[in-house]
């Protein structure tokens, strides 16, 4: 930049009157406030409708009851049904916290230690944002079993940054 168009400009905001700056500022403020009470219409619309309807569709279950209590009555069925000949099976999946459904049932999230009856069982874990984990087993006896998963992602997705 010449210094002469430097020393030109710098005189003109010497010259402004303050009031022209503070109206400046005055709208920039306007113009951030607007943004952040956006941002806010649309928090309180997730938190006012979305929000309790997401948590509703993970909770509950096609009879209504909540998914814990569903959980619970199911893996009790299964612990009578194998009190003489059952066995055990330990599920964990990487990451942790995956549903475990057994036979179609959901039962618990990982890792968890079940008692089946004898005989073969599906073992199903699902987790939001990866794939779903299938695997057929045999449970015999008085025997442990160990079943560890590990989810695939569902979104694979990488950022290359340029070196400088």
């Amino acid at each position: 930049m010449k210094p002469e168009i430097f020393l030109m400009a710098a005189g003109l905001l010497g010259t402004l009157p303050s009031c022209a700056l503070a109206q400046a500022a005055i709208g920039y403020g306007m113009a951030a406030s607007r943004s952040t009470t956006m941002a806010t219409s649309a928090q309180r619309l997730y938190q006012g409708r979305m929000r309790p309807l997401a948590s509703r569709m993970q909770t509950r279950t096609a009879t209504g009851k909540p998914l814990p209590v569903v959980m619970e009555e199911n893996r009790k069925k299964l612990v009578e049904e194998s009190a003489q000949t059952g066995g055990k099976v330990r599920v964990e999946s990487v990451p942790a916290k995956a549903a475990v459904a057994v036979d179609g049932n959901p039962v618990a999230y990982t890792p968890t230690e079940l008692t089946l009856p004898r005989g073969k069982h599906e073992i199903a874990l699902t987790r939001p944002d990866y794939l779903p984990w299938r695997i057929e087993i045999s449970v015999n006896s008085m025997e442990s079993t160990e079943v560890t998963a590990e989810l695939g992602t569902l979104y694979k997705s990488s950022i290359t940054l340029p070196k400088f």
